[in-house]
């Protein structure tokens, strides 16, 4: 059983923040507080729960050009999709499916950065298996920020209901990535200690390809996705 999707509760303005994260979002001190980017949409996943392949990671990242998706963009008609499952692609590495914005600054449009990060790491998956893979990917930390900084090694309140996805794709034997900060994700979740878990020869570059990874682990990508 899962524990109540907290993302449901979610209030698409500004700052974007799950009610039950708000107090520990309060307790930040300023200078912590202003390396969390509340403006921006969080991720804590995106993708299909039921996909065989889970990528658990650190926190989505953030560059200047984020500013151009911000709370109200053109990511809120989708974002709700997002946080309730209805929408189950994973549409960051969809290129039928650009998400783009209009630069204030230049007048320009440009997609979003998530999208040019995800389709550079999934493109050799994607050529192998001649599709877009089926993924399911978790933050640790779900709010954007520059780094990952020492005070997002504490999990959030909202990451009870990650804790319990991660927990039922192991009772469900499906294959889990430990795409970055294997110590913190170990730690909140105990029991991946002894599932038998992927993990990347260079998590700092987190492309998902075959000389990044054991052979048997690029064999269960190309099996599951």
């Amino acid at each position: 059983m899962h524990t109540s999707n907290p993302w449901l509760q979610l209030e698409l303005t500004v700052p974007v923040v799950a009610p039950c994260d708000q107090a520990a979002i309060n307790r930040l001190s300023p200078s912590d507080r202003d390396n969390v980017f509340l403006d921006l949409y969080p991720e804590p996943f995106i993708g299909d729960p039921d996909a065989d392949v889970y990528l658990l990671n650190g926190n989505p990242g953030y560059s200047d050009q984020d500013n151009c998706f911000s709370c109200p963009s053109v990511m809120s008609s989708f974002m709700a999709d997002v946080y309730s499952h209805k929408d189950r692609s994973f549409f960051w590495n969809d290129g039928n499916r650009p998400v783009r914005a209009t630069c204030p600054r230049t007048g320009r449009s440009i997609v979003h950065q998530g999208q040019v990060y995800w389709q550079k790491r999934l493109k050799e998956l994607t050529e192998a298996l001649g599709h877009n893979p089926r993924l399911f990917e978790l933050e640790f930390y779900p709010y954007h920020s520059k780094d990952f900084y020492g005070f997002m090694k504490e999990p959030l309140p909202s990451f009870d209901y990650t804790r319990s996805l991660v927990e039922d794709a192991m009772r469900k034997g499906k294959a889990i990535f430990i795409l970055r900060h294997k110590a913190e994700w170990e730690s909140a979740v105990p029991n991946l200690k002894t599932y038998h878990t992927f993990s990347l020869i260079s998590p700092r570059s987190t492309y998902l390809t075959k000389n990044n990874m054991c052979p048997e682990a690029w064999i269960a990508l190309l099996e599951k996705c």
